[in-house]
């Protein structure tokens, strides 16, 4: 499974179909590699302006990248190594997700698997942090069930180290990308929302306290990362990220065999302008993947 999805993502060694992105990454773990500490408070020419400094986006990556290159590995190899790193986490997360919400073994790597290499995953990878924040998405929900089960049924010290490490998880998750971790949110107050029937008005009202806290101070220490402020764009930029619901299931022009078929979906007449509908497909495999889980209401794929 490590392999196809390292394969998928453009992140073994020698390969030649990466995605432009891989340059980037490499260009600013260079930089920050030759500026050393000063790479907190500096950017490059090249990349991070005028947006500021590189480590505001996909910062995690580039820091493993960094650490890689100190212990002698070649701007490519801690690509590399980071990516790997990246991959590892995503598929551990998942797959120990999936067996937290009750999915047996082979389901539950079937079910990760599947994550990492439907269009929708596949498709973000082109941009530095936005792919790696969405592919660590099931490890930020993971977080939020551990923060969930484990809040207040400890001593006050156990208490005081989840917390922050729940907010070290959420700091990671924003100075890696906006995009996810704003939708890692809205999946963190689904949970707490779901969790009403079993846990009590205080623990809830705790769970949330947490969310909310850790939340807000990752936010404060990006902002006071942040140098200066940026415009913000307008809502009509947003339109072509809109999802059309047919195109969750139905083939599109990139999957051969549909294509062939002529079962493709006429983009031109869905929602956006087209060019979002390539990467919204689950698959088949996925709409499989739910019929057993569906069987076991205890099961949540």
């Amino acid at each position: 499974a490590l392999a196809l999805v390292l394969l998928a993502h453009g992140a073994l060694p020698g390969q030649i179909d990466a995605p432009g992105s891989a340059y980037l990454t490499q260009g600013a773990i260079q930089c920050e590699h030759h500026l050393g500490l000063k790479a907190l408070t500096t950017s490059c020419h090249q990349f991070g302006e005028p947006l500021g400094y590189p480590l505001l986006t996909n910062g995690p990556t580039i820091v493993l990248g960094v650490i890689a290159m100190r212990f002698g590995a070649s701007v490519n190899g801690a690509y590399l190594i980071s990516a790997a790193v990246i991959d590892i986490l995503a598929l551990a997360g998942g797959y120990a997700l999936a067996r937290r919400l009750g999915l047996p073994r082979p389901l539950a790597l079937w079910a990760t698997t599947l994550y990492q290499l439907v269009p929708s995953t596949i498709g973000i990878l082109g941009f530095p942090g936005t792919g790696a924040g969405f592919v660590l998405l099931p490890c930020y929900v993971l977080a939020d069930l551990v923060l969930r089960d484990r809040l207040g049924r400890g001593r006050a010290l156990a208490t005081a180290g989840l917390v922050a490490a729940y907010a070290v998880v959420r700091i990671i998750a924003l100075f890696m990308d906006g995009y996810s971790f704003v939708a890692s949110i809205v999946v963190s107050l689904s949970l707490c929302a779901l969790a009403r029937d079993e846990l009590s008005a205080r623990r809830r009202w705790a769970d949330l306290g947490v969310i909310v806290g850790a939340n807000g101070f990752a936010v404060l220490l990006y902002k006071l990362y942040q140098p200066g402020t940026f415009p913000l764009s307008p809502l009509p930029v947003f339109r072509t990220m809109g999802l059309d619901l047919r195109t969750l299931v139905a083939p599109n022009r990139d999957q051969w065999i549909p294509n062939k078929l002529g079962l493709t979906a006429n983009v031109t007449r869905l929602w956006g302008d087209g060019s979002n509908s390539t990467y919204n497909d689950i698959g088949l495999g996925c709409v499989a993947l739910a019929i057993p889980g569906a069987r076991d209401r205890k099961s949540v794929v």
